[in-house]
């Protein structure tokens, strides 16, 4: 028997259809497993069909107000703040977040836990590892995950760390993750904890995602855009690889525009690789410029943080420059030779990593 504290964390809007089954079986599946020491926190964003009234009367009728309470928020809207107000009332040692609509199976809570307690510091139930997978979901549906995770990947370097980065089941430590230093927004709150916490060890735990059995979907074309726009604020590696896209867009622009006037080749390579260049650290300093604040420091001076990443950025500027010479040598035409090029010198950009003056200036 283990003597770990557990909180589960259930944020709630419109679910008095499935809170009760939900209640039964948490309290079964973590008796059965011998966690006995548990507290359930059902966060409900004032539900109309008064999900939190239910909740309260299950407590009273089986005399269990001690270990399972509902929070009403009147004032507050949304999962991540949820998330981030039942922390804040927690008292475990391991915190257990999951959906009320049963689509997270309460018998996988003591499964999350032990992973905490045994390989990692968070652990998060994936549909996409092996032995993991999705149940009574049409093929929108389950392209519509797919396609947010795709989406995802690329913007947040967190994102890799886990198979599954929009999972909204996961459990962690709660001492290592401190509440107030999360900025809720949007749906997928786990997402955060990665960005914000990258020491953390995360396990992966596959899990069967089950079709909802009653109640409405919340997931749609907005939850996806919402995760894109989540990461772009939390990630400054998200900001910054947008503006590595700008400059390489605007390079092929400067570079078709340059042909088309006339210039030479040799010419237009040069000018139009210089000019994205130049785009990519303004444009990646000004992006990353409004995370100093949120992340409590001063910013960094404009001209000698961007002349370090314009040291960073000049060799693989003239790796760039080079296979475009080659490639343009071999009759390859100009804008497939510079988009081919672009292709061979990502390594050494990953590699030389021209973001880390601006990473350092936030404290990422």
């Amino acid at each position: 028997m283990t003597e770990a504290s557990v909180s589960i964390i259930v944020p709630t809007f419109n679910e008095a259809d499935n809170i009760i089954e939900l209640l039964e079986r948490l309290e079964k599946s973590l008796r059965e497993t011998y966690f006995r020491n548990y507290e359930i926190i059902v966060v409900d964003d004032n539900s109309p069909d008064g999900t939190c009234r239910v909740v309260r009367e299950y407590a009273r009728d089986h005399k269990a107000e001690d270990r399972i309470r509902c929070i009403l928020r009147t004032n507050e809207r949304g999962l991540s703040s949820a998330v981030v107000e039942g922390m804040r009332r927690s008292r475990g040692d391991i915190v257990v977040v999951m959906d009320a609509d049963l689509q997270h199976p309460p018998e996988d809570v003591p499964r999350l836990v032990m992973a905490v307690l045994e390989e990692g510091d968070i652990a998060v139930a994936t549909r996409y590892a092996r032995g993991g997978g999705v149940e009574g979901w049409s093929r929108v549906r389950l392209l519509m995950s797919r396609l947010g995770t795709i989406l995802v990947k690329p913007l947040s370097s967190a994102s890799w760390r886990t198979t599954d980065p929009l999972s909204g089941f996961f459990a962690f430590k709660r001492n290592l993750v401190d509440p107030d230093r999360l900025r809720p927004r949007g749906f997928k709150i786990l997402l955060e904890i990665l960005e914000r916490y990258p020491q953390l060890r995360v396990v992966d735990v596959p899990y069967i995602f089950r079709g909802r059995k009653r109640g409405e979907s919340k997931l749609g074309l907005n939850a996806i855009t919402g995760f894109i726009v989540q990461a772009l604020e939390i990630s400054p590696t998200a900001r910054l690889r947008v503006a590595g896209l700008a400059g390489f867009i605007l390079n092929l622009a400067l570079l078709a525009l340059a042909l088309g006037e006339g210039l030479n080749r040799v010419v237009a390579g040069l000018l139009s690789i210089s000019s994205g260049l130049i785009l990519t650290g303004i444009l990646g300093y000004a992006l990353t410029r409004p995370l100093y604040r949120v992340r409590n420091v001063g910013p960094c001076r404009v001209g000698s943080t961007l002349a370090r990443v314009y040291v960073r950025l000049i060799p693989g500027a003239l790796t760039l420059y080079v296979l475009y010479l080659i490639l343009s040598a071999l009759r390859l035409p100009p804008l497939p030779a510079m988009v081919v090029a672009e292709l061979l010198s990502f390594p050494v950009n990953v590699y030389l990593r021209p973001d880390t003056p601006l990473l350092s200036c936030i404290g990422g």
